[in-house]
Formats: C-alpha cells, sequence, structure tokens
C-alpha cells in the first residue's frame, strides 16, 4: 500500500512538470504562464521548447509511477529540475508574479518527491 502512494505521488509531482506542456500551443499561453512578452521569436522559440522538455519530464515522472524500476531516475531528474529553477530564481531575484507561482508549484512538486521518497525508503526495511 505504501509503494501505490508513493507512486500516486510521483505521479502527482510528475502531473505538475507535465501541465507546461499545455502552453506549447502558442505564444500568448507562453506569454500568460510566465508573465513575459513573448513577441520575440528567439524568446518564443526558447519558452516553447522549454514547456516541450518539461511535458517529456513530466510523462516520464508519470510512467514511472507504473514502472518502478524507473522511479529513482524520474526522482533524480524532476528533483534536480525543479531544486535548479528554484535556485536560478533565487540567484536573478526581482522575478515577477507568474515565475512566482512557478516556484510555488516546483516546491510543492519537491515535497511530493520527498515525501515519496521517505515512503520508499520506509517500505525498504
Amino acid at each position: 500500500m505504501t509503494q501505490h502512494i508513493a507512486s500516486a505521488l510521483l505521479f502527482l509531482a510528475g502531473l505538475i512538470n507535465f501541465l507546461p506542456l499545455f502552453a506549447i500551443t502558442s505564444a500568448d499561453r507562453i506569454a500568460r504562464a510566465y508573465g513575459i512578452d513573448t513577441s520575440d521569436p528567439n524568446t518564443e522559440i526558447l519558452l516553447r521548447h522549454r514547456a516541450l522538455l518539461f511535458g517529456l519530464l513530466g510523462g516520464f515522472m508519470m510512467l514511472s509511477a507504473f514502472r518502478h524500476a524507473l522511479q529513482p531516475y524520474a526522482i533524480i531528474a524532476g528533483a534536480l529540475s525543479m531544486a535548479g529553477f528554484i535556485l536560478l530564481a533565487y540567484l536573478a531575484g526581482d522575478y515577477n508574479d507568474s515565475i512566482r507561482s512557478i516556484i510555488r508549484a516546483d516546491y510543492l512538486a519537491l515535497a511530493l518527491l520527498v515525501a515519496a521518497i521517505a515512503l520508499k525508503l520506509l517500505t525498504r526495511n
């Protein structure tokens, strides 16, 4: 039962990472998601590619909820990605409210991953 809960937590963390994929469909969605101007095509390309990569990472994390052998890799990849974004935002400072919301979502997803790790460790003993 504990393994199922850990998998569900990992799935939810993956879903949080997967959701930006929906912004890939338009520059307007990207602009709203990040609270920035995407009139520069280079910025639009980079942010749409970011959405694609998060979709891939989130999909991998959700898949690992059902393929337990993949879970350590998904947890590490997800945690590094989210912690990295939080660190970069902290170092840059002066970010907008949209980025602040993304940081909060990353903290939530990291908390889900930590809980999943704790549950997995409990089932090993």
